[in-house]
């Protein structure tokens, strides 16, 4: 049995239930049907665009910090979750955010748009957002206690071997990595049908969060797929929820013309063409995948024969 399969797939269960929660809050106004097209969405996310990256540190911080933004959007309706949804959704997002350093710039920038929106800076004082603090500076304090020769040793030595061998310019990354130009387009063409409704804090905060994860993954230089798959994922939901939107909205199905007895014809049809294109998708990354893995273990292995000849 593979225990960390396993342990992965009862941690998206048990995000896809929080999900589940908090899409029904928010999603009061529209068919049950909604919620669900949402949630079966996410668990696509979760579980199949990872694709030979299940398990990445990339993997865990999309999904523990969804239920965080879903529930940043169901506070802005005026509505309180209760205290154990609540301490459960800021455990995983403090966990989620502090995997890797620089995710917590994704967290910085949602507790920023928050405090803009509510023009309050003491917003962030919130229980979930006080809980990712702890994390934080529980995890901190960890590494200097118990492996202080991570710090001081390891990542030193480590830092300029990672970027040596890795490093890509940007262009190359932009045109040489599926997801990175599937990502820039998706995000060109959420930002455009998003006009056709009304503004919501989720979808802001998603699109930030896809926006600081491109920039993260851009900035690493390399073109490994888990980098960008946060980014990815993110873009894909935003996109779920603006098509699941507009597919329920009572204005465009009477500007459209479309009756209620089509509307789940539509749906299906953008269902069926979604799920084509990632199939596509995932193929290309494949064939990516292996065209890469080879010519990467090539250099690395020149590199550590120079070095073995003192260069």
């Amino acid at each position: 049995v593979d225990l960390i399969g396993t342990y992965i797939f009862l941690i998206a269960g048990l995000v896809l239930i929080l999900s589940f929660i908090l899409l029904k809050k928010y999603l009061s106004n529209l068919p049950r049907t909604a919620v669900y097209a949402s949630v079966i969405a996410l668990a696509f996310i979760f579980v199949l665009l990872p694709a030979y990256e299940f398990g990445q540190r990339e993997h865990f911080l999309l999904m523990l910090s969804i239920p965080y933004i879903l529930l940043a959007a169901v506070r802005q309706k005026s509505t309180t979750p209760n205290l154990f949804l609540l301490i459960i959704v800021g455990l995983l997002a403090g966990i989620g955010f502090n995997i890797k350093p620089y995710f917590l710039l994704n967290w910085l920038v949602i507790e920023c748009y928050l405090m803009l929106v509510h023009r309050k800076i003491t917003y962030i004082f919130r229980l979930e957002s006080l809980l990712v603090i702890c994390a934080t500076l529980v995890y901190l304090a960890s590494i200097f206690i118990i492996t202080p020769e991570y710090v001081y040793k390891v990542l030193p030595l480590i830092t300029p071997i990672y970027y040596l061998i890795y490093a890509n310019p940007l262009y190359f990354i932009i045109f040489r990595q599926p997801a990175c130009s599937l990502i820039i387009m998706g995000l060109i063409f959420c930002y455009l049908i998003k006009h056709y409704l009304p503004a919501t804090i989720i979808i802001n905060l998603l699109y930030l969060s896809a926006l600081v994860q491109l920039a993260i993954a851009l900035g690493q230089g390399t073109i490994w797929y888990y980098h960008f798959y946060p980014a990815l994922g993110f873009t894909a939901f935003i996109l779920t929820l603006l098509l699941v939107k507009l597919v329920y909205s009572k204005r465009y199905l009477i500007r459209s013309g479309l009756q209620q007895s089509t509307r789940h014809f539509f749906l299906l049809i953008i269902a069926l063409a979604a799920i084509g294109i990632m199939i596509f998708y995932y193929y290309m990354i494949l064939i990516s995948f292996r065209a890469h893995n080879i010519n990467n273990q090539r250099d690395l292995i020149h590199w550590v024969q120079q070095e073995a000849r003192g260069g």
